[in-house]
């Protein structure tokens, strides 16, 4: 299946189409597109590069996001670049913006919208906020320091704290900043009710494939597992390598 065919446009994006093709801001809904469609090309871009596979780019009124099939374990510095993509993607179009604009194929007025809204779109992607591009790249510091799980927890608290703190600076702004919000913390909540699985997704990987981690850790609970890092557990006095470990854990998960 061909990348276009996977392009999805979410119901509530319909809404603000409709809402602006009537107001007769058809130029500002093409800009904004035109810059979220960018935007998603730059993660795709380096997903492919990295081998994962793309299972959906859909598009919503503050951005997109594209769902991939990566790994649990995908190293750290990989997950940095592909959220970062985006960011790059859309600094490229800046420039292609801004030679045609001094060839004078368009005029000024498109040219300085263009410009407010990319640096609007990137800004509020780097927001700390579950999915956004911020959250991820957050989430990958935190994995660098703290524990898979902890990590987890840690992004999630700070996603609320910093989504009650755009919903108090854009409430009485436009309406769609509503549905943002509704739809970030819809995101959040999902998110979150998933770590256990995730959890368990993590373990689950490190027994069935190899990885090739230059770290080691000793731990004295799976709780522990670190993104990037091979573990020791202490189980019953003595240390265990994750293979003997998981491979206990997966044979006899009550007592583990």
């Amino acid at each position: 299946m061909s990348i276009l065919k996977k392009i999805k446009i979410d119901f509530t994006t319909y809404f603000i189409i409709i809402g602006s093709l009537l107001c007769g801001w058809f130029k500002n809904i093409l800009l904004v597109f035109m810059i979220i469609l960018i935007h998603e090309l730059g993660h795709v871009c380096f997903i492919t590069k990295y081998h994962y596979e793309i299972l959906e780019i859909r598009l919503y009124p503050f951005g997109g996001i594209t769902k991939t099939r990566m790994p649990i374990n995908t190293p750290i510095k990989k997950s940095v670049i592909i959220a970062l993509g985006g960011v790059l993607f859309q600094f490229l179009l800046f420039i292609f913006m801004l030679l045609i604009y001094k060839l004078g194929f368009i005029r000024y007025a498109i040219y300085s919208l263009f410009n407010k809204y990319n640096i609007a779109i990137i800004l509020f992607n780097l927001i700390p906020i579950i999915p956004l591009d911020g959250s991820i790249i957050l989430k990958s510091v935190l994995e660098e320091y703290y524990s898979f799980k902890t990590s987890n927890i840690l992004i999630s608290i700070i996603s609320f704290f910093m989504l009650i703190i755009y919903l108090s600076l854009n409430y009485l702004y436009q309406i769609n900043n509503y549905m943002i919000g509704g739809i970030l913390l819809y995101k959040s909540i999902i998110f979150i009710k998933r770590i256990p699985y995730l959890q368990n997704s993590l373990y689950l990987e490190r027994y069935l494939y190899k990885f090739p981690f230059k770290k080691i850790k000793y731990i004295n609970k799976k709780e522990k597992f670190k993104l990037d890092t091979y573990h020791y557990i202490k189980k019953d006095k003595i240390y265990l390598n994750e293979e003997e470990y998981l491979e206990k854990l997966f044979d006899n998960p009550l007592s583990y």
